[in-house]
């Protein structure tokens, strides 16, 4: 396979070399990505060689071959470079702008978070075949999230009080992210809009 065939079947511009990759959390909208000729790739989402009319509140940005494959002509084929995730979370990072998320206590450390913003919800199948929801909160700016079996039933900006167990700290598409588990939620609040 020549490099320009790879390009075309991978969702790169043969000609620019780069690619237009969706912004943002894309779950809600996978299926509708996927129908309309977007490729996944689990290093830098959803993409597509030339920008197309997304839907309200979605974005592109521009991410260029080389910073995220090596090329190998006798193969015919590209290869993840060993940064390359790396590399795309900078640019996302850049992206989203500053970002004040802390990470919340330490391991095992009960907190309490009064009016939290429910920001939102999504699942999967885990390796034991159980769907797993990922519930996210914004506390202060700070960002926690909740894998959990539970289903929750808020609307996107309700305002919640819970208190819960630090799991651990991640940094996500550069924010960093507190895990919790035990959550508890106290006295619901009023949904309050952002």
């Amino acid at each position: 396979m020549t490099k320009e065939e790879w390009l075309k079947s991978n969702g790169f511009s043969p000609i620019t070399e780069d690619t237009e990759c969706v912004i943002g959390d894309t779950f809600a909208i996978k299926d509708k990505l996927k129908q309309m000729g977007l490729i996944y790739s689990p290093v830098i989402g959803w993409h597509c060689a030339i920008s197309v009319e997304l839907p309200s509140g979605y974005s592109f940005t521009t991410i260029p071959f080389d910073l995220i494959y090596e090329w190998d002509g006798a193969r015919g084929m590209a290869y993840y470079k060993e940064d390359a995730k790396e590399n795309a979370q900078q640019i996302f990072s850049r992206i989203a702008g500053p970002d004040h998320s802390q990470y919340i206590g330490k391991i095992g450390d009960k907190i309490t978070c009064n009016h939290a913003f429910y920001l939102s919800s999504r699942g999967y199948y885990d390796a034991r075949q159980k769907y797993t929801y990922i519930h996210t909160f914004r506390n202060d700016d700070n960002i926690l999230v909740w894998f959990t079996q539970s289903p929750l039933y808020f609307e996107k900006g309700a305002s919640v009080s819970f208190s819960a167990t630090v799991k651990g700290h991640q940094t996500y598409h550069g924010i960093q992210t507190t895990i919790i588990k035990q959550c508890r939620f106290k006295n619901l609040c009023k949904n309050i809009p952002f």
